[in-house]
């Protein structure tokens, strides 16, 4: 229920990025230690995680075999088939994950809260943790300069570049290949327009924040694979740079050259003293990335913006996380209001009993919505509607809203997941419904609400435990 697919974690306990090329992952150690190779060019930064779902798929990010829940033995083994690092675990229990804590010792633990990607959670010291606030597959816009036009581009947040080039999806990088090298971390191809007529580009990369995650944090990270230079700005004010000296023009070009090899790994520049150029709501992220010629065989560009946030055992989102998971439901569903969408909404019980803390909870997939500061009591209601004069003027303005969501409650039914904030990626809740269940939740008045709110939510998505009820939203 909390997450679709079982997951392996690797963690790199050293500060220097590790290399994943050449070693395999296996559910069969002592007879197929080969059994899965990581890939070619994938790397784990210094005291970083990779996470591989296990799935019975040899797609990137995944491995071609399942885990049992009874009992397995999991091996991680060189090149050489020289084992790294072994474990056995015994039978599981759905949605608890196993794993060390802290991260890379021999103490392992079974924990109710599984936490792909995130340091497993500690009950002790404080401790630092990284959380990426701006992806390295974030949507960005690039264009390779012809003439001057001047620093606008760096310096206003909310500059028009929808002319540019829209870069979107993994792996996020910017840059061309002549021959091969850099072609698995591009997601945008500029040879054409670079190779022999410009040795720069501009990328654009906005982002935003809430004031909650400013405050909380403690340092900031910028992560960089370049060939062979770049200078970075954050909302106008330049943080970083490599391999160029000077005021950048349009065309200018980088000073040395960075290897290929390095390049492809992840440079991680702190530049915490930046920290308070970051705004509330909407940033921007500017590089201009340089080749040190017009003519190079290749360009690459990746960069991934992380905060660091340091946690106790009592600031550490488990706690609450936990209280989510069994506390947060999902009570009613208007999909398909009969004077039109503008009246639909969903509806948020805490059923449990110590009040929880909403803050970054996400609604995605069928409609899409972060909540905001928020404190939920126990046996309390929230609503997030599609338009909230509408909702007001069809339901009264005496009901708890969170705010409005994006995209549309499929009058036909869909999937809703319900999500933990993050860093931390399980879903409180995933379920599908669908029209078809009860005619008059279809456009004929009658919202589709929970028959027990205490169900396992993994029967949420069975007709019988919803009904057709007159609207209700907030419990009025």
């Amino acid at each position: 229920m909390l997450f679709e697919d079982d997951f392996i974690e690797l963690f790199n306990p050293q500060t220097s990025p590790v290399d994943l090329t050449g070693l395999y992952l296996t559910d069969n150690p002592i007879t197929q230690p080969d059994k899965y190779s990581l890939g070619m060019l994938s790397f784990i930064a210094g005291k970083g995680f990779a996470v591989f779902r296990a799935d019975n798929s040899n797609q990137p990010g995944h491995v071609d075999f399942r885990l049992s829940a009874d009992n397995e033995m999991i091996g991680l083994f060189d090149a050489g088939l020289s084992q790294i690092d072994k474990v056995i675990y015994g039978p599981q229990t759905t949605d608890v994950s196993y794993g060390r804590v802290p991260d890379g010792t021999e103490n392992f633990q079974f924990m109710e809260l599984p936490t792909p990607g995130v340091t497993n959670p500690l009950i002790g010291p404080a401790e630092e943790i990284l959380t990426t606030i701006v992806p390295e597959d974030m949507d960005k816009r690039v264009l390779v300069p012809t003439e001057d036009i001047g620093e606008e581009w760096i310096t206003k947040i909310h500059f028009d570049d929808s002319a540019w080039e829209l870069c979107t999806d993994a792996p996020g990088g910017v840059g061309f290949e002549r021959t091969s090298g850099y072609q698995d971390y591009l997601s945008i191809d500029l040879q054409q327009q670079m190779y022999a007529t410009n040795a720069a580009c501009y990328i654009r990369i906005p982002f935003t924040l809430g004031a909650d995650e400013i405050a909380s944090l403690g340092g900031l990270i910028l992560k960089v694979r370049y060939d062979d230079g770049f200078v970075a700005y954050l909302n106008g004010v330049e943080v970083t740079r490599r391999n160029f000296e000077g005021a950048p023009a349009w065309d200018s070009h980088a000073s040395s050259s960075h290897s290929d090899s390095a390049a492809r790994v992840f440079e991680e520049i702190d530049i915490s003293e930046f920290i308070g150029h970051l705004k509330r709501a909407d940033n921007v992220l500017a590089v201009q990335g340089m080749n040190t010629s017009r003519t190079s065989s290749d360009m690459l560009i990746s960069v991934e913006l992380d905060g660091v946030v340091t946690m106790t055992a009592n600031d550490f989102p488990y706690v609450n996380a936990i209280a989510l998971l069994n506390g947060l439901r999902v009570t009613e569903l208007m999909y398909h209001a009969t004077d039109g969408s503008e009246f639909d909404y969903i509806e948020l019980q805490n059923v449990g009993e110590t009040a929880v803390n909403l803050t970054g909870v996400r609604l995605s997939e069928g409609i899409n919505f972060t909540f905001g500061q928020m404190l939920l009591e126990a046996g309390q209601y929230v609503v997030v509607v599609s338009d909230l004069a509408g909702f007001q003027s069809g339901y009264g303005t005496g009901i708890r809203v969170a705010g409005e969501y994006s995209g549309n409650l499929s009058n036909g039914g869909e999937r809703i997941v319900l999500s933990l904030p993050s860093p931390l990626d399980a879903a409180i809740l995933r379920f599908e419904y669908s029209d078809a269940w009860y005619p008059a939740t279809d456009g004929d008045g009658s919202s589709l609400a929970i028959n027990d709110p205490l169900v396992q939510p993994a029967a949420l998505s069975q007709s019988e435990n919803w009904h057709p009820g007159t609207p209700s939203p907030g419990g009025m």
